[in-house]
């Protein structure tokens, strides 16, 4: 099987029955066809997210930078691990100046 879709929405449907070995089995297949998956990286830190595994959740998200074609995944899981460890400002951009200043 090394049809990239087909194997993501295996894992994704294993993602949502809660069988995470399973689905990162699947993610690992799409890794070995696409490595450069942003999206498919992006799914097995979620995981870890799920397991309550933040620091490999963070170590697999550190690297990722999405385009901006990204269908929203990647950053909604960087987000995710923000809020997850307790700093959320780290991820929300800030504008010049202090506010109230003209």
């Amino acid at each position: 099987m090394r049809n990239v879709n087909l194997l993501t929405q295996h894992a994704l449907s294993y993602m949502r029955l809660r069988r995470f070995p399973e689905a990162l089995r699947k993610l690992d297949q799409v890794l070995n066809i696409a490595p450069d998956d942003v999206r498919t990286v992006a799914f097995k830190a979620s995981i870890a997210q799920a397991e309550g595994d933040l620091p490999r959740a963070a170590s697999l998200l550190a690297p990722l930078h999405p385009n901006a074609d990204d269908p929203g995944t990647t950053l909604e899981t960087q987000v995710y691990q923000a809020i997850l460890e307790r700093r959320p400002a780290s991820i929300i951009p800030r504008p010049p100046g202090n506010i109230g200043e003209a």
